[in-house]
């Protein structure tokens, strides 16, 4: 896909374009949680067809790649990217899009307001890692 300078003020416009956004859906604290803190972040998981594309969008819209933070390192399949309080979580693959996305309704359901529970509950199935 050739690169034209994309800018928009809001993740809202960008996900209508589905060359840049197949799929998104709010994860995080303000979807688990029954009553979230107002002062939270909004998370979003994106499953994009072109991640390279979509990242230079992202750049030019003023969001951060976050993916080199250390608690990300080793984690090849996605990418974090900021934006005053907007974090989208990039995929290119509908299994990690899939597999996250049961993940947070697990941690929905069973009412795993923790973040650190809610992070392990993501690891072990996303990675079959278990804590401890």
């Amino acid at each position: 896909m050739e690169f034209n300078k994309k800018v928009t003020h809001s993740f809202f416009e960008l996900r209508k374009d589905k060359d840049i956004i197949s799929k998104s859906k709010m994860i995080g604290s303000q979807y688990v949680m029954e009553f979230p803190p107002p002062d939270f972040d909004i998370d979003y998981l994106v499953l994009s067809p072109d991640t390279t594309y979509l990242h230079n969008v992202l750049k030019i819209n003023g969001y951060v790649d976050e993916s080199m933070r250390q608690q990300y390192e080793g984690l090849s399949c996605f990418k974090s990217y900021r934006r005053l309080c907007v974090n989208l979580i990039v995929t290119g693959s509908k299994f990690f899009y899939y597999k996250f996305l049961l993940a947070t309704w697990l941690c929905k359901v069973f009412k795993v307001y923790d973040k650190n529970k809610r992070i392990a509950l993501h690891q072990f199935i996303l990675y079959g890692k278990i804590p401890g």
